[in-house]
C-alpha cells in the first residue's frame, strides 16, 4: 500500500497538478458564460442549481484530461528528457516511476475522463476523443513541426469551448473567440518556455520556434501572439456580452503579460541560478485566474 501511495505521489508530481491552473480557469469561464447564455435564451425555465452537476463533471473531466495529456507527453518524451540535462532529473528519466506504471495511471485517467464525458451528454462522449488525439499529436509534434506550440494551444483552447458545448449543446462566436485567445496565449508562453531548450533542440534536430527562428525572433513572435491574445479577449467579451468586471480583468491580465515578458527579458540564455524563463512561464497561472475572476464577477454581479 505504501508503495502504491508513493507511485501515486510521484505521478502527481510528474504531471504537475499546479499546471492545471492554466486550463481549468478557462474551463470555469466557459461554464459561467454558458450558464449566462442559457439564462438569456430561456430566463424563465432555467435554474442555476440545474447546472451544478454538469459544472462538477466538467471540472472532473478537465482534471482527468490534463492528467492524460501531461502523462502522455512525459512518456513519449522520456527518451529525449533523459538526454537533456535540464530534464534528466524528471520522474521517468531518473527512474522514480516507470513508463509502464505511468501508462497505467494514464489509462485510469482516460477512463475517468471518458466516464465524466458520458455522464455529461452523449454529444460530449462522442467528442471526447478529440482532445486526447490532440494530446498525442502534441507529444510527437516537436519531432516534425515547429507548430507544436500551436497544437498545445489548441489542446488548451478546447477547455472553454468544450465546457460551453457541455452546458448548451451549441457553439457561439463569443466562445470560439475566447478559445482562440487561449490558443495564441498558450502558444506564446510555450515559445518562452522553449527558449530553455533552444540549443538542445537544435542538437537533437527537434522543432520549436526558438530552434528555427532564434532567440530574438522567437521572443518577438511570442509578444505578437500575446498582443493578439488581449485583442481576442476583448472581442470575446463583446460577443459574449460581458461588461466592466471582465474588461478590468483583461487590463490586469495585460499588465501580467507585460510583466511576463519583462521577466523573460532578464534571461541571459545560461539559466544559471534563477531561471527567469520559468518565472515568466509561471506568471500565466495568474493570467488565467485573473480572466476567470473577471468572467465570474461579471456574470454573477
Amino acid at each position: 500500500m505504501s508503495n502504491l501511495f508513493a507511485q501515486i505521489t510521484t505521478y502527481s508530481k510528474m504531471i504537475k497538478i499546479s499546471h492545471t491552473l492554466f486550463a481549468m480557469p478557462f474551463a470555469v469561464s466557459g461554464i459561467a458564460v454558458a450558464i449566462a447564455h442559457q439564462y438569456r435564451v430561456a430566463p424563465d425555465g432555467v435554474s442555476v442549481y440545474g447546472f451544478v452537476g454538469d459544472a462538477i463533471l466538467i471540472v472532473i473531466a478537465v482534471a482527468f484530461a490534463r492528467s492524460v495529456a501531461m502523462g502522455v507527453n512525459r512518456v513519449v518524451d522520456s527518451g529525449i528528457d533523459r538526454r537533456n540535462p535540464r530534464t534528466a532529473g524528471r520522474e521517468i528519466p531518473s527512474g522514480q516511476i516507470s513508463n509502464s506504471t505511468s501508462m497505467l495511471f494514464i489509462t485510469i485517467s482516460a477512463i475517468g475522463y471518458g466516464i465524466a464525458s458520458l455522464l455529461l451528454s452523449p454529444l460530449c462522449f462522442v467528442l471526447s476523443p478529440i482532445p486526447v488525439a490532440l494530446f498525442v499529436l502534441y507529444a510527437y509534434s516537436k519531432r516534425f513541426t515547429a507548430l507544436c506550440h500551436f497544437i498545445l494551444g489548441l489542446s488548451l483552447a478546447i477547455a472553454p469551448i468544450g465546457a460551453f458545448i457541455a452546458i448548451t449543446g451549441t457553439l457561439s462566436w463569443g466562445i470560439i473567440l475566447l478559445g482562440s485567445s487561449v490558443l495564441v496565449w498558450t502558444a506564446g508562453f510555450d515559445i518562452i518556455y522553449a527558449l530553455q531548450d533552444m540549443s538542445f533542440d537544435r542538437s537533437e534536430r527537434l522543432h520549436s520556434v526558438p530552434s528555427i527562428l532564434g532567440r530574438n525572433s522567437a521572443v518577438g513572435l511570442s509578444r505578437l501572439l500575446h498582443a493578439l491574445f488581449v485583442a481576442l479577449l476583448i472581442l470575446s467579451g463583446v460577443f459574449l456580452g460581458l461588461g466592466a468586471w471582465f474588461y478590468m480583468a483583461v487590463l490586469f491580465a495585460s499588465a501580467l503579460i507585460v510583466w511576463q515578458h519583462v521577466i523573460a527579458g532578464r534571461d541571459n540564455g545560461n539559466h544559471g541560478g534563477t531561471n527567469h524563463l520559468m518565472q515568466a512561464f509561471n506568471v500565466n497561472i495568474y493570467i488565467s485566474i485573473a480572466v476567470m475572476v473577471g468572467v465570474l464577477l461579471d456574470v454573477l454581479l
